[in-house]
């Protein structure tokens, strides 16, 4: 770990030395110009479309820092289209499921970089774990409850996050130092630096280290995020920014009724990309990215059961074009390459993955819109894929959107689900039988995925709406099926666990309604409510409750000067019944939850205490360990601009 941590800084040092050797005389240096200026970056195609398709819901990095939130998936639960699931102690794996569809059809995307990744955790499921996306570096995150997500990249879903990472924007150099302390042991450390190299050079770092003991056996875990974004101003119209992402994660995985057995964990992700974004005096706007990711991760226990290594390595070259044509359509084409390697358990497979895609935009009469989307990807070993999207806007007035998308995809396996090896388990304790198998499935066909959905979104300064509607019919879907048998013997509990990939038919279908509303500058509230009815056959999908609810209501107070402040927070979350296992087993009663968080700032010093679960509900949402019950844990915060 000591020497990866030394490379980081080692790339960035050369960078920062080649900055400061720039003189005022060269390309990079132009007088009267300290501030960042990326406007022209954000004026594209892509932002237009997830602003006029999708309720356009964003959680500000001020949002993000109100809330009560220690992992991605405490921030998502404010808007219930999104369920998160977890299991049980903090820093054990978590998911995001859209609508009820699976974890996989829930696409985040980091400054349009994927997070997409399918974690060796057990239970299997195949599923990307929530708990590795690093908090610590966000700026914004924008939730689109719909396919137009598949816009964003190389993967297909149901919707998923946009994030956009911080960056230096200040005069003056900044710094954060970030503290927290809870039960358990726990522990998080954050730091923060912004500083100009030089006159047309911004750097911006973020460091993270988390730590817990876990109120279960064996639920230990301790992580490290580094991220770097060094920002080349080289023109007015001309940007070129290296990003630079190490993530380490270390975790113990506690197995249900059985106490013999200490299953461990540990993942590393390294990422470097490098983009240039160029836009040319005809306004039309090119960008160019090379982007190399490693990803090892390894499972192992005090026995051989369970042992498994996976290595990815990814190497690829994207480049986009966007044009108007004749004034009335905005136009953009993509092109994508990668290759790489991945190993499993000793099979190694090269991985060839290519797409074109292309995405336009037209407007009739001032308030309607339009956007057709296509993508064809083609991958060795798995043939080809196809993603088509069509939407219509509509826009009375400025602060009003209405809209209507329509989908249809096909969709692989990964090499994951065709190629995982089979592996079984079973031991006998006192009064316990417990068996675990899993298995990959080398007969997987297409998934073949229909959505349609409509909705509006009024956003004004004091007051946000948004509703939608969504259908999904989802022939094949490939999920990973996890079912649990419970039966009572006369002379022990026999309990079986299987494991294993699946084509199954989904119908989805939903409402949801978001509404924040600020009273005055001192108070401000908001609601979201979802219902869900989310079906495989005759059987409910586990982890999807049909009603959800989320609010909050927030007093602040500021003093004239804006030297000491105070804000009182308290939030409420419903879930209904829900099944925590296929065909309809394992059937969970409804809880009603409570936080809350006090926070005192003076001058430039926060401190923050908070209270989670407060009635201390028992109450599970995904495996056989419940979630936490009343804990206390607070938090100091100070910034610097020097």
């Amino acid at each position: 770990m000591f020497k990866k941590i030394v490379l980081f800084f080692l790339v960035f040092l050369y960078f920062s030395s080649f900055a400061q050797a720039q003189n005022d005389d060269s390309l990079l240096s132009t007088p009267n110009q300290l501030m960042t200026d990326t406007s022209f970056e954000e004026e594209n195609l892509t932002d237009k479309v997830c602003s006029l398709f999708t309720t356009n819901q964003i959680f500000s990095s001020e949002e993000i820092e109100n809330s009560i939130y220690r992992s991605l998936g405490d921030i998502l639960k404010r808007n219930r289209v999104v369920d998160v699931t977890k299991y049980g102690p903090y820093g054990q794996p978590e998911y995001a499921t859209l609508w009820g569809g699976t974890s996989r059809q829930f696409l985040i995307y980091q400054d349009e970089i994927s997070f997409f990744g399918q974690a060796l955790y057990l239970p299997q499921t195949g599923d990307f774990d929530l708990f590795t996306v690093p908090l610590e570096n966000i700026e914004s995150i924008q939730l689109i409850d719909n396919p137009v997500a598949n816009i964003l990249g190389r993967n297909t879903g149901l919707g998923g996050l946009r994030i956009k990472t911080k960056q230096y924007n200040t005069e003056k150099p900044f710094s954060r130092i970030n503290f927290e302390r809870g039960p358990y042991g726990y522990g998080r450390t954050q730091i923060e630096f912004g500083n100009q190299l030089a006159r047309k050079i911004d750097f911006y770092f973020t460091g993270g280290w988390k730590k817990s003991d876990g109120y279960v056996a064996n639920s230990d875990f301790e992580s490290l995020y580094l991220t770097g974004n060094l920002l080349f101003k080289m023109r007015e119209n001309w940007n070129v920014r290296l990003k630079a992402f190490h993530f380490e994660n270390r975790t113990g995985n506690p197995l249900p009724h059985d106490t013999l057995l200490t299953l461990r964990t540990k993942e590393d992700r390294t990422i470097l990309d490098l983009n240039s974004n160029y836009r040319f005096k005809n306004n039309t706007f090119l960008k160019l990215e090379i982007f190399y990711c490693a990803n090892p991760a390894e499972s192992y226990n005090n026995g051989y059961f369970l042992n498994r290594k996976k290595t990815e390595n990814e190497f690829y070259l994207r480049g986009s074009y966007e044009f108007n044509w004749k004034k009335k359509t905005q136009n953009k084409v993509e092109g994508f390459l990668s290759w790489g390697d991945t190993e499993i358990d000793g099979t190694k497979r090269n991985l060839r993955e290519g797409y074109i895609s292309y995405l336009g935009l037209t407007r009739f009469f001032g308030k309607i819109d339009n956007f057709g989307f296509a993508r064809l990807t083609f991958q060795k070993g798995f043939h080809w894929e196809l993603s088509t999207l069509y939407g219509v806007s509509y826009s009375p007035r400025k602060e009003l959107t209405l809209f209507t998308n329509v989908s249809h995809s096909l969709v692989n396996p990964t090499n994951y689900d065709f190629y995982l090896p089979r592996s079984s388990y079973s031991t006998h304790l006192d009064s316990t039988y417990f068996s675990y198998q899993e298995s990959y499935n080398r007969f997987l066909t297409y998934e073949n995925l229909f959505t349609i959905d409509a909705g509006f979104s009024w956003l004004k300064n004091d007051f946000k709406l948004g509703n939608s509607i969504f259908y999904s019919y989802d022939y094949n879907n490939i999920e990973w099926t996890f079912s649990k048998v419970v039966n009572q013997l006369p002379a022990y509990t026999s309990i079986r666990y299987q494991v294993y990939p699946s084509n199954r038919t989904r119908n989805l279908f939903g409402f949801g309604l978001n509404l924040d509303y600020t009273f005055s500058p001192n108070f401000q509230a908001s609601l979201s409510y979802a219902y869900k009815r989310a079906r495989a056959g005759d059987f409910s999908i586990p982890y999807t409750p049909e009603h959800s609810f989320f609010g909050y209501f927030q007093y602040s107070y500021e003093s004239t000067k804006k030297e000491y402040g105070l804000k009182l927070r308290l939030e409420q979350e419903y879930i209904s019944k829900r099944y925590l296992a296929d065909y309809n087993q394992d059937r969970v009663p409804f809880v009603l939850l409570f936080n809350s968080k006090i926070t005192l700032r003076l001058l430039d010093l926060r401190f923050y205490y908070i209270i989670e679960n407060i009635t201390d509900e028992v109450y599970r949402t995904r495996g056989d360990f419940n979630m936490p019950g009343r804990t206390f844990w607070f938090g100091l915060s100070w910034d610097f601009y020097d």
